[in-house]
């Protein structure tokens, strides 16, 4: 009898249990995960990358530039894990800087996203929550 392996669940679609947000605080605070950068995935704890330094001023020019055009209208957090779903607390990242875009996701049903569009430089992101909230992802890349 062959040994299972990840991929060989996964390929074999056999039912996994996942996680769920309760759990993986739980184990957290246990001192599971102490010694690692993970983040909660559709049930599944998964390693997140380094955090570099593109990312670091990104995320911090995001932050500036919405706290200025929101002002009191809402509270603006940054790479903060927010919970998505009762199996999933993802800390996003919304800027791809290998390819020099914002990406955005939206609509998320069934674990799937139903909106996703990629900006460059020289382009605007609108909120759909508040649409007279704009930003330009010239504001959010770090400087060419």
């Amino acid at each position: 009898m062959e040994m299972s392996t990840p991929e060989t669940i996964l390929r074999m679609r056999e039912p996994i249990r996942p996680l769920r947000r309760a759990e993986y605080h739980r184990l957290g605070e246990a001192g599971f995960f102490d010694d690692e950068r993970v983040e909660l995935l559709f049930g599944l704890v998964v390693p997140m990358s380094p955090i570099d330094q593109a990312h670091a001023v990104s995320a911090r020019r995001v932050r500036r530039a919405l706290e200025a055009k929101l002002g009191e209208r809402a509270c603006v957090f940054e790479a903060t894990p927010f919970a998505a779903s009762d199996i999933s607390e993802p800390e996003p990242d919304i800027v791809n800087h290998v390819e020099e875009v914002v990406e955005v996701y939206r609509d998320r049903h069934d674990g799937e996203w139903r909106s996703r569009s990629t900006h460059g430089r020289g382009e605007t992101i609108a909120m759909r929550a508040l649409p007279d909230v704009t930003i330009e992802v010239s504001e959010i890349l770090p400087p060419a």
